[in-house]
C-alpha cells in the first residue's frame, strides 16, 4: 500500500473521527433498527476507511469502532426474548426418540 500524505492521514483520522461520532450518536437507532441496516451501512464506512490504513493511529481508531460496533451487537443480542413456553427441550427430545424408535423399530 501506498504510503499516504500527512494531508491524507490527517482526512482519514477526521473521517474515522465522524463515524466514531456517528455511531455514539446513533447508538439508539441500532439499538431499534430491526433490520440491521444501520448498522451494516457503518460498518461498510468503517471497511472502506480501513482499505487506508497503514499507521498505528488510525489502527487504533478502527479498533474504537469496532469495539463500539461489538458492543451494540453485544446489547442487540440481549434483548432477543427467547419465549421459554415456545420451545421445550425435553419435548423435543422425546418427539425426536419416537421418531428414530418407530423409523427403526428399536426398543428403548
Amino acid at each position: 500500500m501506498d504510503e499516504l500524505s500527512q494531508a491524507e492521514r490527517r482526512s482519514l483520522r477526521h473521517n474515522y473521527r465522524n463515524l466514531l461520532s456517528d455511531a455514539a450518536t446513533r447508538k439508539k437507532e441500532y439499538m431499534t433498527d430491526s433490520s440491521g441496516s444501520l448498522l451494516l451501512e457503518d460498518l461498510e464506512r468503517a471497511n472502506a476507511l480501513f482499505s487506508s490504513v497503514d499507521r498505528t493511529v488510525e489502527g487504533i481508531l478502527d479498533s474504537r469502532f469496532l469495539i463500539l460496533s461489538a458492543d451494540i451487537g453485544v446489547q442487540r443480542a440481549h434483548q432477543l426474548r427467547i419465549d421459554s413456553a415456545a420451545f421445550d427441550a425435553l419435548e423435543y427430545i422425546e418427539k425426536v426418540r419416537e421418531l428414530h424408535l418407530h423409523n427403526t423399530n428399536w426398543a428403548a
